[in-house]
């Protein structure tokens, strides 16, 4: 099946059926899809958005050390995927379209930022 056209889809150059996705509300790490997303992904269809995310040649975020919007330990919650009883750490995050979350989400969120040298 082929895609349709869309605004947001940029091909990664020396990978078939990978795509960098300059979409606002696509979350994938790396902002990363594959032509299977791209499938099921409806959002071709609307206008583009207002703001796409910076694109440039596809480049992997090196993480290193803690994001730069995580803030203090506020708490813990039963984790949804554990067997058991066991708690994860929640964090404070200062990005403005999160107010908390773990450790983990933290390293796989796109928004994640490397925090200043």
């Amino acid at each position: 099946m082929k895609l349709p056209d869309c605004h947001s889809r940029h091909a990664v150059s020396d990978l078939q059926h990978e795509y960098h996705c300059t979409h606002p509300d696509v979350y994938a790490r790396g902002r990363r899809v594959t032509d299977g997303v791209c499938k099921v992904c409806e959002l071709w269809r609307l206008p583009p958005p207002g703001i796409l995310v910076e694109h440039a040649a596809y480049s992997p975020l090196v993480r290193i050390g803690r994001c730069r919007h995580l803030g203090d330990q506020t708490g813990e919650r039963l984790c949804p995927t554990c067997g058991g009883s066991v708690r994860v750490k929640l964090f404070a995050c200062g990005h403005p379209n999160h107010s908390e979350t773990t450790m983990r989400d933290c390293l796989l969120c796109n928004d994640y930022e490397n925090p200043p040298e």
